[in-house]
């Protein structure tokens, strides 16, 4: 990994560590959202914030928006993302790559060391 790649993966790192934006990447996981009901999931949050954590990550390309008529609608722009985040969670949670316990489904996050990558 050369000096360049090296900061972009910290920048997209620094992008995501944030608790509301892990949220958003876990909602929009599911399929593209406008912003309304982005803002909708964080109703502590004013909708300015919501716009900044959401505009942070567009820039670091963690995000798409595409713009259809008033309304902004977002999606994955790093697809990998949300298999990466599941991939740390059973980590941290003592579920190891390749363990007995991990849940049966297919690993979306490309490391072809998880149990069920094996079948």
């Amino acid at each position: 990994m050369d000096q360049r790649d090296l900061q972009n993966c910290v920048a997209v790192f620094k992008a995501v560590a944030h608790p509301a934006r892990l949220l958003i990447l876990k909602a929009l996981a599911q399929g593209e959202l406008c912003a309304c009901k982005i803002a909708e999931l964080f109703p502590e949050l004013d909708r300015t914030t919501v716009s900044k954590h959401l505009a942070l990550m567009v820039e670091k390309n963690v995000l798409r928006v595409e713009k259809r008529g008033v309304n902004s609608y977002y999606s994955l722009g790093l697809t990998c993302l949300p298999g990466a985040l599941e991939c740390v969670r059973r980590a941290l949670n003592g579920t190891p790559r390749g363990s007995a316990d991990a849940p049966e489904q297919k690993c979306r996050c490309g490391c072809g060391g998880h149990k069920e990558d094996k079948k």
